[in-house]
């Protein structure tokens, strides 16, 4: 089986996904705008969001980067973990941030993705939400632990707080694995 671009070799040879993690504050006429512009910035606009749940693969590397630009071409599936805080109300704060917990032996973990209206609030919801997911998983060693926050303020027009991880974008010409279909 061929190794797909995203995919990363872990130290036991097992191939696994390097995932990419970036943020951006976007700003619009509106919070669907700003949620865009937001995406513009971390270079995935022009991708179909396939949301995940909070389970890592084995063998995954993960990178904070400033800007995530995938192979691929315009509507391509990208499977995201994201999380999005979007106002339209001057003055106030939006917070968006995503969390993870690592096994070092393994690559496999966890993470997780939450938005608000405050850092403090973003922050510790991460980090609650992180203790109580690894303490369900006691037969795996999640030690290593970082998160990604990013915010700001709505200065009179739609603001979008946004932190996005990229697993793995696949062309509509591909099956979910990554490997090339036969044409119908």
């Amino acid at each position: 089986m061929p190794v797909h671009p995203n995919h990363a070799v872990h130290p036991n040879h097992i191939a696994g996904l390097e995932i990419e993690v970036a943020g951006a504050v976007g700003h619009g006429a509106n919070g669907l705008s700003a949620f865009d512009d937001a995406l513009h910035l971390c270079g995935l606009a022009n991708r179909n969001m396939i949301n995940l749940s909070s389970v890592i693969p084995p063998a995954s590397t993960i990178a904070e980067v400033d800007r995530i630009d995938p192979p691929g071409r315009w509507g391509d599936r990208t499977y995201v973990v994201m999380a999005n805080e979007r106002t339209e109300e001057i003055h106030t704060e939006v917070w968006a941030g995503v969390g993870w917990a690592i096994d070092p032996s393994t690559g496999a973990g966890v993470m997780v993705e939450h938005e608000g209206r405050s850092e403090t609030k973003v922050t510790g919801e991460i980090a609650d939400s992180l203790d109580e997911l690894i303490a369900r998983r006691p037969e795996v060693e999640l030690s290593e632990r970082g998160a990604h926050v990013v915010g700001g303020v709505c200065a009179g027009k739609g603001t979008c707080a946004l932190v996005i991880a990229h697993f793995l974008t696949v062309g509509w010409d591909q099956d979910p694995n990554g490997l090339s279909t036969p044409p119908l």
